[in-house]
């Protein structure tokens, strides 16, 4: 999954969530997380799955780039 980065760190903020907690929750580093954010590398399907169990599929829909991934949004 791809996120836009912006969208991304602005949902952070307003959680007050860490941002190396959730490089934790993810398995990667702060360093691997914002590398991936900035190159615009795609999340895998458990870090994907751990994201949207973190912040609801709600919140995560604004955020995933849905052009980004070939897909057309589903609402």
């Amino acid at each position: 999954m791809k996120v836009h980065r912006k969208l991304f760190i602005s949902m952070i903020k307003k959680s007050n969530v860490g941002f190396r907690f959730i490089a934790k929750e993810l398995g990667l580093t702060a360093y691997e997380l914002a590398r991936m954010l900035t190159v615009g590398e795609e999340f895998d399907y458990a870090q994907s799955e751990r994201l949207m169990q973190m912040f609801g599929a709600e919140e995560m829909f604004t955020v995933i780039d849905w052009e980004g991934i070939n897909v057309r949004c589903p609402i």
